[in-house]
């Protein structure tokens, strides 16, 4: 039963069909993440990540997505790779990044695939992040190719991969 906790709280997260209230939303995500939800444990961490009804916390944050990236979320592993773009609660690491991201598209997130809230561009061109024209990431049994601003731009299935 850890989806509709989950769900409930993105309800209270966004005011959708009911007043938006952090304070609500981070009490549903916190019985989500207490029954096992690694998506409620990466909403936990967006809200100590944006600031929404808590204060701003990056180290507060990672904590929660990690947890989430332990119980097998996308979305918490793609976070992650945020905080390591940016720096955020972390030392700057564009190749942490890359790899958290690779570990997310594999767990299907569109938030890796660059159809998520974040950018998955991992640092500057020419940098040892991603690369300046496209890095493949293996999934099932084809890839996908990124391009230079982390959008998926098409399935790959007869690339090497990075």
């Amino acid at each position: 039963m850890q989806w509709p906790l989950t769900n409930l709280g993105g309800l209270y997260e966004k005011g959708d069909g009911v007043a938006q209230d952090y304070h609500q939303a981070r009490q549903w995500y916190e019985m989500g993440a207490m029954a096992g939800s690694g998506d409620a444990m990466a909403s936990l961490g967006y809200l100590y990540d944006q600031g929404h009804g808590v204060a701003q916390d990056y180290q507060q944050a990672r904590q929660w997505y990690e947890k989430g990236a332990a119980a097998g979320s996308g979305g918490a592993m793609a976070s992650l790779g945020y905080l390591y773009v940016q720096g955020h609660g972390v030392a700057q690491d564009y190749q942490q990044a890359r790899q958290w991201y690779e570990k997310a598209a594999a767990a299907g997130s569109g938030d890796a695939m660059g159809n998520g809230r974040r950018s998955v561009r991992a640092g500057p061109r020419g940098s040892a992040g991603l690369p300046a024209r496209a890095a493949v990431v293996r999934k099932g049994g084809g890839g996908r190719e990124w391009g230079r601003h982390g959008q998926c731009r098409r399935s790959v299935r007869s690339r090497a991969t990075v």
